[in-house]
C-alpha cells in the first residue's frame, strides 16, 4: 500500500465521523484504491471516492457484512465503524455521550501508537490534576497506609515485660 507521510494537522469534527475518518485516511495514508484493497474490496474505489468527495448521501451505507473488513482497513473496532455509519447515514449517535472535544481528539488518538496514547493519557490526567491536588492525594494515601500499619501492628507491644 502506498502511504503518504502523516503530518500534524488540525480538523474539526462534524456530524459525519465516518466520512471524516475516510477523508483523513485518504489525505494522509491511502489512495482510494488502497482503501478498497485494504478493506478486501467490500467497497469499491469509486465508492470511497464518492464518500470522501460528496458525502454519505452520495453512496449507500456499508452493509453489516462489510463492517469487519472496513474496520480492519481503518484500524478501529467494528463497534466504532457501526457507530460512525449510524451517525453518518442515519443521524443516530451512539448511546455514550461524549463532548465535542473528545470527538475531535478521538480520531487523532486512534492514529497514535499505544505507547503514545498512554503518554497522552498520563499528560492529560496530570494537567487536570495539578501538583497541589496530587500532593494532597498522596498525603491522604500516606495517612491511610500509616493507619493500616498501626492496625496490623496494634496488638503487639514494645513492652513485653
Amino acid at each position: 500500500m502506498l502511504q503518504k507521510p502523516v503530518r500534524a494537522y488540525l480538523f474539526s469534527m462534524t456530524s459525519h465521523p465516518f466520512q471524516d475518518r475516510a477523508k483523513r485516511i485518504n489525505r494522509y495514508l491511502m489512495t482510494y484504491k488502497d482503501m478498497a484493497d485494504g478493506s478486501q474490496n467490500v467497497r469499491s474505489t469509486s465508492w470511497w471516492n464518492n464518500l470522501v468527495r460528496k458525502g454519505a448521501s452520495a453512496v449507500d451505507p456499508p452493509p453489516p457484512r462489510t463492517i469487519p473488513a472496513i474496520a480492519g482497513m481503518m484500524s478501529i473496532s467494528e463497534a466504532q465503524v457501526r457507530a460512525e455509519v449510524a451517525e453518518d447515514w442515519y443521524g443516530v449517535r451512539a448511546g455514550e455521550e461524549v463532548s465535542a472535544r473528545v470527538r475531535r481528539l478521538a480520531p487523532v488518538l486512534d492514529l497514535l501508537h499505544s505507547d503514545d496514547v498512554e503518554y497522552i493519557e498520563h499528560l492529560a490526567k496530570r494537567l487536570v490534576d495539578p501538583p497541589e491536588v496530587r500532593e494532597a492525594v498522596a498525603n491522604v494515601e500516606l495517612q491511610k497506609l500509616l493507619r493500616e500499619i498501626e492496625l496490623e501492628g496494634g496488638g503487639e507491644s514494645d513492652n513485653d515485660g
